[in-house]
């Protein structure tokens, strides 16, 4: 990864209306860093064709219309504009999300440890402890990709998706967490759930490199809020909760939740 960033970013077609910008191979916040630098740089003055910017862990999609914006002009803009982007971006909004670990919320808990080599409590206070960054949004309206998983949990997703599970699930596999923001079919390790809805159409989308950290609650001590949302930050973070039975996740400020 280091060497490619050093070497500057590839630029690879998606079909004829589609440049990304790859920066690197790998979930890295200096890499994510690169890639929102990328976006702020071209949303602040678009260039006439541009259609979409589409932000993701190591590569930005630009979409443009062929007939108005001619692909070499837009990979010397791109150039134009790495040149005079800055890393620096401002500090995202930290959430703290509650999550209960507790059964029969945390379903695969016990299993998961299991299969890490450690009693569930542990996991859960691994989870519940860190915090967590969002690199982008995708699969379904409100889904974010967290990173930040601590090293000792991170685990391959199954190899088979199971049935729908409700929304506000908390997930982890493939060395991320998530919070699945609708009832949908999942390979991912249910480990918890939080009361909070991730996913308010009548609020405005937030953008990609937030934070959140969740936090161990009891699930007797929970209230369960339906559409309440913190306003729209730039950034997020997210982070686990306590014991298996009991926690509450909180998150440090980071871009804005759905």
């Amino acid at each position: 990864m280091s060497d490619m960033v050093a070497a500057g970013p590839v630029f690879l077609d998606a079909g004829e209306s589609a440049l990304v910008v790859e920066f690197g191979r790998s979930v890295d916040p200096a890499l994510s860093d690169r890639v929102l630098a990328l976006d702020a740089a071209l949303a602040a003055a678009p260039p006439e064709g541009l259609r979409e910017l589409v932000p993701t862990y190591r590569s930005l999609m630009i979409h443009y219309d062929p007939l108005r914006l001619d692909r070499a002009r837009l990979v010397g803009l791109v150039e134009e504009r790495l040149g005079a982007a800055s890393a620096d971006l401002r500090p995202g909004a930290l959430w703290t999300i509650p999550c209960c670990y507790a059964l029969p919320h945390g379903e695969d808990l016990a299993e998961m440890a299991a299969l890490l080599g450690m009693p569930p409590e542990r996991a859960a206070d691994l989870h519940a402890a860190a915090r967590y960054r969002i690199y982008m949004y995708g699969f379904s309206p409100g889904f974010t990709y967290l990173g930040g998983l601590p090293e000792p949990l991170a685990i391959s997703r199954r190899a088979r998706p199971r049935p729908p599970h409700d929304s506000k699930v908390v997930l982890v596999g493939g060395g991320l967490s998530a919070i699945a923001s609708f009832a949908m079919p999942t390979g991912w390790y249910v480990v918890g759930r939080t009361p909070e809805r991730l996913y308010a159409p009548e609020h405005r989308a937030a953008p990609a490199c937030g934070r959140r950290h969740t936090s161990p609650s009891a699930s007797q001590s929970w209230q369960w809020r339906s559409g309440r949302l913190p306003p729209a930050p730039p950034c997020c973070h997210a982070a686990g909760g306590a014991g298996p039975a009991a926690r509450s996740p909180a998150v440090p400020a980071a871009p804005r939740d759905r």
